[in-house]
């Protein structure tokens, strides 16, 4: 033997492995996003302080008379330790940890003389798939436990002895996670596996079982009963072991409350119908998930064929399987259905290809091995039948030329029937049970719910290793004998495969400086960021601790479910929220009321007052997630018995006004924020605070309820607030396309007939009447100039031209719109596509005789705005008439350029004042957002005319928007004294009753 070849083999296929382990630890090393690990600490620090574990729940007031069974208290209890000493970075340093040692476990569940490289391949979409949840939750013991198991299990038969570690195993799983069951259950498997093929041979042999194999099965009894009984090792006994029974209905009931409004307990197929194929089908998870169980089959259909067959046909099975694996990888590519259409139809049409290559291959050995011919024939028909009822299970519909069979139950007869027979030929075949079992139960669970990933995972890496590396390790032995009949040599001594080793060793390391370097989760389809911290912005810790001060009701109602546990940590149990996201706790009608009160709030329904006075006036805590949510904060801010008494960029808090007292805990008065606090930096102080807190503020503005009264001062704060949350955001990053979005909203809702009256590109140019409109169109170019992809950003850009009418460049930022927007409804893509046609079909006569401030004039009425401004620029002169000034700079106005509108006005002749050109300087740079040369030309037009009534409009409504109460008074104060238009003098007034309260105050 070469011994150098022997070590070089061995240090390489070792880093290989050393590499795999390291990439399972980076993996888990992101932030922590997941809102239960504030709720096991809080559950730990009780354990800690009290020295015995709960019995009767100390956190809510909605289940206080319920018992807790808290089977996580020994996990809480290391976790809460871990905070102690490294706060988040070691609870997720905890969590990488125990992650990476279950796949270093189970990775240790193969043979020596397998081929490394095929473990790295079988084990590469599995830990993608694992990657998916490896949060530092107690599922990620169970996740440990569960290798332990597989390993065990795996050298049962040659280690015997340890099958007695299940017990101990058992009994630490059983102290920290509701999963537990899971070790009996695979226990269970295992026996049945071992007692059916016991049974089979002894059937077959009819003799009697040796003493020897009594002796095992004594043993296998033996420790199935102290596995069992090492379920009841727990601090609540029979009761914490039949608690996963308790939950089992619901996580698996389709119609439960739990399944529906939790994230986690959601099947693949919920999740593929609310984002539709098309945005899921790109998640790197869901495809590393749709090829586990696409190859799942695979991996006992070949093995099974080739022993048929016979060892003569090696070379042929790796061609077939490789021609398989291209067509299930690349079927699984085809789900986003973003690639060439060539690839989109073999994706459709996969599970056929299938049937046809199983068959092909069978008429071709039908010959040679008539056995084999059969298994392969069957193996195609158990694999498009897979295939297919992946797809109907998943997709909810068949795909390609199964697309119109889907609702057919005899295409699923047929397909199940086949499928089962070609079973009882892979069992035929000397597969083992064990491995079908375990691979079918852990596949249903997978299917069942998107928290069941991360287990299903771990064993399809675990069984795909075991029957492929089982193979070809097989294959390998059987061309020996052929080549060099009675010489076996040891493949570690063989340089076969090293090449490939160096190309995975290659591609490991390139993966580790992906995590490392933080681009690996942009392409996973989940917002995730390689770090050692909390993920900001995902938990309203100050809302939370602001919500424990004395004086505010020690009873809460916390929305969404993701703060509860934040509200758990920073104040139970002195005080106590409603219910909290513990799946075991609130019983059924209290989890109904807590969802109750919240479709209430959010459809403004009056039923929730009655709800929310029954719980005792607790104080509400709301999370800003959305439209949503905004309605319910909107319906409590104009509420006559509710106060708003803190809002952040993350939450805000209610209390009822009979119980908190306004001295003690002032209302918030946005309005006040932003003349007196608009350069103060968000609450939280980090990045993207200011763009959340933007969100938060708009929706708000949006949502107030039609019925409720005087609340457009209070919107008008809202608004002015948001655009200091929008500078503060831009000042941060002027590149963010949403802010620039969010901020045109808020200038088109500043304008208090937005909704009604739409200015018509055709006409000059008024201040009062057109500013709003142009300084959104300007934002909303921005964003898309930001960020060309942005389909949200072309949609507003589209509806801010529709509205007044300019056709044209509606339907080029339409164009756009459908060309990101994969989500966009086939009826208004219709729409779009017809006004576009009709449009087209338009074909303007212009009489030569026109002048340009004519043609353009035509151009415009028939919604050519764009045309009428390349117009504009080809027949571009040093030097035009006012007039012609006027209309075109109103025109690149109204198409969002200011630029160009500011350069007709400075170049214009015979202009009638220069105050006024100033004053329609000063607009063009208002709407640039360059508020200090637009402040500099209105002092300028006030200086050179100051009876001119659009001077003093512009000063006062620019001051109100910087925040300058007392400048923007006394600017209502001298534009009122002048012969003001009715929209002037209304505007005018609406300001200077907004702005007085803050004049004086300090």
């Amino acid at each position: 033997m070469d011994y150098r070849v022997f070590s070089n083999r061995f240090w390489l296929d070792s880093l290989v492995l050393i590499s795999l382990v390291v990439i399972a630890f980076l993996l888990g090393c992101y932030e922590m996003g997941d809102s239960d690990i504030w709720w096991h600490l809080c559950g730990g620090q009780w354990i800690l302080e009290n020295g015995l574990v709960p019995r009767l729940d100390p956190f809510t007031f909605g289940s206080a008379d319920r018992l807790w069974i808290d089977v996580h208290w020994s996990y809480e209890v290391i976790l809460v330790l871990a905070y102690r000493v490294g706060g988040v970075a070691a609870i997720i340093l905890l969590g990488a940890v125990v992650g990476a040692c279950a796949f270093a476990t189970a990775l240790t569940a193969r043979c020596r003389d397998w081929p490394i490289a095929l473990t790295v391949l079988c084990w590469i979409p599995a830990l993608i798939l694992l990657a998916f949840r490896l949060d530092p939750r107690p599922e990620i013991f169970s996740l440990f436990y569960l290798a332990c198991y597989l390993v065990i299990l795996w050298r049962a038969d040659e280690r015997p002895r340890w099958l007695w570690l299940l017990p101990l195993v058992q009994v630490l799983w059983s102290n920290v996670q509701g999963l537990f069951v899971l070790g009996p259950i695979v226990l269970a498997l295992y026996i049945t596996a071992r007692g059916t093929s016991a049974l089979w041979q002894h059937w077959q042999s009819e003799t009697t079982r040796p003493e020897t194999d009594k002796q095992r099965w004594k043993r296998l009894g033996a420790v199935a009963a102290a596995v069992v009984l090492a379920c009841l090792v727990n601090p609540y006994f029979l009761q914490g072991a039949c608690f996963p029974f308790e939950l089992f209905p619901k996580v698996t009931n389709p119609n439960n409350l739990y399944k529906k409004y939790i994230d986690e307990l959601h099947s693949p197929a919920d999740m593929v119908k609310s984002n539709t194929l098309h945005i899921f089908g790109k998640n790197w998870f869901f495809l590393a998930f749709y090829f586990l169980l696409s190859i799942l089959p695979l991996s006992f259909l070949y093995p099974a064929a080739w022993r048929a067959a016979g060892a003569a046909t090696t070379r042929r099975w790796f061609l077939a399987l490789a021609a398989i694996l291209v067509l299930l990888f690349l079927g699984t590519l085809s789900l986003a259905g973003t690639g060439p259409l060539w690839l989109t139809a073999l994706g459709d049409n996969v599970a056929p290809l299938c049937l046809v290559c199983g068959f092909s291959a069978a008429w071709a050995l039908r010959k040679h091995s008539p056995s084999a011919a059969l298994v392969i024939s069957m193996a195609g028909a158990f694999q498009a039948a897979c295939l297919f009822w992946f797809d109907m299970r998943i997709l909810g519909r068949g795909r390609g030329l199964l697309a119109d069979s889907a609702s057919s139950r005899s295409a699923e007869i047929l397909f199940a029937l086949s499928g089962i027979v070609a079973v009882a030929l892979i069992l035929r075949w000397k597969s083992d049970l064990f491995r079908l079992l375990l691979a079918s139960a852990f596949s249903f669970l997978a299917l069942q719910a998107l928290q069941n990933w991360t287990r299903f995972a771990l064993v399809a890496g675990t069984v795909l290793t075991w029957n492929f590396g089982e193979w070809i390790a097989a294959m390998q032995v059987a061309t020996r004998q052929r080549t060099q009949p009675g010489m076996i040599p040891h493949p570690a001594t063989s340089a076969v495969g090293s090449p490939l080793n160096l190309l995975l060793l290659a591609v490991l390391v390139g993966w580790i400086a992906f995590l490392v370097g933080d681009r690996f989760y942009m392409y996973t389809g989940l917002s995730r960021h390689f770090a050692f911290r909390e993920e900001p912005l995902a938990f309203a810790h100050d809302a939370a601790r602001f919500s424990g001060s004395p004086g505010l009701p020690d009873r809460a109602l916390v929305y969404g479910l993701d703060q509860t546990g934040v509200y758990d940590f920073h104040n139970a149990p002195n005080y106590k929220p409603f219910m909290d996201g513990r799946l075991e706790m609130p019983a059924q009608s209290t989890f109904e009321t807590y969802v109750a009160i919240e479709d209430w709030l959010e459809t403004q329904d009056s039923r929730w007052e009655k709800a929310v006075t029954r719980l005792g006036d607790p104080l509400l805590l709301l999370g800003h997630a959305g439209p949503s949510r905004a309605a319910a904060e909107a319906l409590l801010l104009t509420h006559p018995k509710w106060r708003c008494v803190y809002f952040d960029a993350l939450a805000a808090v209610f209390v009822p006004r009979q119980r908190v007292a306004e001295t003690t805990f002032p209302s918030v008065d946005f309005a006040a924020r932003h003349f007196h606090e608009s350069k103060q930096p968000c609450v939280p102080n980090v990045p993207r605070a200011a763009t959340h807190e933007l969100k938060a503020l708009y929706n708000l503005s949006a949502s107030f309820p039609p019925s409720a009264t005087n609340v457009s001062p209070m919107r008008v704060g809202l608004l002015l607030h948001a655009l200091d949350r929008g500078q503060h955001a831009l000042d941060e990053n002027a590149a963010q396309a949403d802010v620039w979005i969010l901020l045109g909203n808020c200038y088109r809702d500043l304008n208090p007939n937005a909704g009604t009256l739409f200015p018509a590109p055709v006409d000059n140019w008024q201040i009062e009447r057109d500013l709003a409109w142009a300084q959104a169109t300007y934002c909303f170019r921005r964003a898309v100039e930001r960020q060309p992809d942005n389909a949200a950003a072309w949609r507003y850009l589209a509806m801010s031209y529709g509205r007044r009418r300019m056709v044209e460049a509606e339907l080029a930022a339409s164009a756009q719109w459908l060309q990101w927007d994969s989500k966009i409804q086939r009826r208004q893509r219709a729409q779009i596509e017809a006004l576009r046609r009709s449009f087209a079909s338009r074909h303007p006569v212009e009489d030569p005789a026109q002048s340009l401030s004519e043609s353009i004039t035509h151009l415009v009425r028939e919604g050519r705005p764009q045309t009428a401004a390349q117009r504009i620029e080809d027949r571009l002169r040093a030097a035009w008439a006012w007039p012609f000034a006027e209309q075109a700079a109103a025109l690149y106005m109204q198409l969002g350029q200011p630029a160009d509108a500011r350069r007709m006005w400075e170049q214009a002749s015979n202009c009638p004042s220069s105050g006024l050109k100033d004053c329609r300087l000063a607009a063009a740079f208002w709407v640039e957002r360059n508020f200090d040369a637009a402040l500099e030309h209105y002092q300028s037009a006030r200086e050179k005319e100051p009876e001119l009534a659009e001077v003093w409009w512009g000063l006062a409504k620019l001051h109100g928007e910087l925040g300058h109460a007392s400048s923007a008074c006394e600017a209502c104060r001298r534009g009122l004294a002048l012969p003001l238009t009715s929209r002037q003098q209304a505007d005018l007034e609406t300001l200077q009753a907004l702005v007085i309260p803050y004049v004086d105050r300090p």
